[in-house]
C-alpha cells in the first residue's frame, strides 16, 4: 500500500504541483491549503506523512504541528519551508 502523503501549504499552485510530483511516483498525496484543514484531515487517518510549511496565514506550520502531534501522533511530519530560521 502506498504512503499517504498530504501537502500542507498555503501556496496553491505550489501544493498542487508537489502533489502532482508524488503522484507520480506511486505515492498517494493530496493537498489542503490551512493548518486548520491538515488537522481536520489528520484527524480521519488517512495520513501516513506531512509535508508542512510553517510560514502559514492564521494558524502557522508550528501550531499546525503541535495540534497534528496531539491528534495523530503516530504521522510523520517533514517540514518543508523557504522562510525557516534555526530557532523555528
Amino acid at each position: 500500500m502506498p504512503l499517504r502523503v498530504l501537502v500542507v501549504d498555503d501556496e496553491v499552485d505550489y501544493a498542487t504541483a508537489l502533489v502532482a510530483r508524488l503522484r507520480r511516483r506511486g505515492f498517494t498525496a493530496d493537498a489542503v491549503f490551512s493548518g486548520a484543514d491538515a488537522v481536520t484531515r489528520v484527524r480521519t487517518g488517512a495520513t501516513d506523512v506531512l509535508l508542512l510549511d510553517l510560514k502559514m496565514p492564521g494558524m502557522d506550520g508550528l501550531a499546525t504541528l503541535r495540534a497534528v502531534r496531539q491528534a495523530a501522533p503516530r504521522v510523520r511530519v517533514i517540514v518543508l519551508t523557504g522562510h525557516g530560521t534555526v530557532a523555528s
